[in-house]
């Protein structure tokens, strides 16, 4: 029997936390209901998407660290920055 895919890992920062998390809620909602309707259609090429978030606590100054980790450690095929790219994420090639 074959081994189930890899997903494919998306990363994301988020302030799920903090005075900004009302705003982020809606972002978080949204993605996870894309998460899920495009696992039930059998996922992007044949493999499911995982989704990795992070969240920053509506601290912009926490933004480079996050990117730094997801890049590293989480090692996600894209990310949505939606600031200007942080120097962790310069040197990356997706």
């Amino acid at each position: 029997m074959a081994a189930a895919p890899a997903p494919i890992r998306i990363g994301c920062c988020l302030s799920l936390t903090g005075p900004l998390a009302d705003n982020s809620r809606s972002a978080r909602l949204t993605h996870e209901i894309w998460q899920q309707d495009i696992n039930s259609r059998g996922g992007l090429l044949g493999r499911p998407v995982e989704l990795v978030c992070h969240d920053d606590h509506a601290g912009a100054s926490l933004a480079p660290e996050i990117y730094e980790r997801l890049i590293e450690e989480d090692k996600p095929i894209s990310s949505s920055v939606v600031t200007a790219p942080t120097p962790s994420c310069r040197p990356c090639r997706w």
